[in-house]
């Protein structure tokens, strides 16, 4: 029963992580599209005589470069994102989430979806928040009854995200706790 929910939950998660690899594949077509059409242009320009090469190359070959760098985005989004799920400490579905930054509330991350929560960071949905990679820090854990607000981000800007996820055995929350004390060093406040 519990592998069973256990390969449920990853199941879901592999869902997002596909969404992340779909728009990373349809980047990465986008650039072979572009620099295929540069290495003809540039090879084919004199015979095509209706077009001005020069113009279709000024566009082609920036594109081809901006749709590599975005593609190679997606792909570190993959990565994080899969660390996420793989590493998850706690599944919440559906949930209710709000954000804020620096005290002011970001509505694009309010409503109800599916959250995964791990050390590295919070995959909502197909949107990746990674913490405790780069300089990116995760600095507080409060976790009660009924929601957990992470509080992340570097030295010059924070942010937290309030995630309600309705465990209400307090033996799960100091499991939770304890989990996230091992993962990251950090004592996280558990209350009431």
């Amino acid at each position: 029963m519990i592998n069973g929910m256990i390969r449920l939950e990853l199941e879901a998660g592999w869902k997002y992580l596909h969404a992340i690899r779909g728009r990373m594949h349809s980047l990465a077509a986008a650039t072979g599209i572009a620099f295929i059409a540069s290495i003809f242009v540039f090879i084919q320009g004199d015979l095509v005589l209706t077009l001005y090469p020069k113009i279709i190359l000024a566009f082609a070959i920036p594109s081809a470069i901006l749709f590599a760098a975005l593609s190679l985005r997606e792909y570190n989004r993959l990565k994080i994102a899969k660390l996420i799920v793989d590493n998850q400490i706690l599944h919440v579905l559906p949930a209710v989430s709000a954000c804020t930054d620096a005290g002011k509330d970001v509505s694009p991350l309010t409503g109800k979806m599916e959250i995964f929560v791990s050390g590295f960071g919070v995959l909502l949905d197909s949107k990746v928040i990674q913490f405790n990679l780069d300089r990116i820090r995760l600095q507080e854990v409060q976790i009660n009854k009924t929601s957990m607000c992470l509080t992340y981000g570097t030295k010059l800007r924070t942010r937290e995200i309030c995630l309600m996820h309705g465990v209400a055995d307090i033996e799960e929350i100091q499991r939770i706790a304890e989990t996230f004390r091992y993962e990251t060093g950090l004592i996280p406040i558990i209350g009431d």
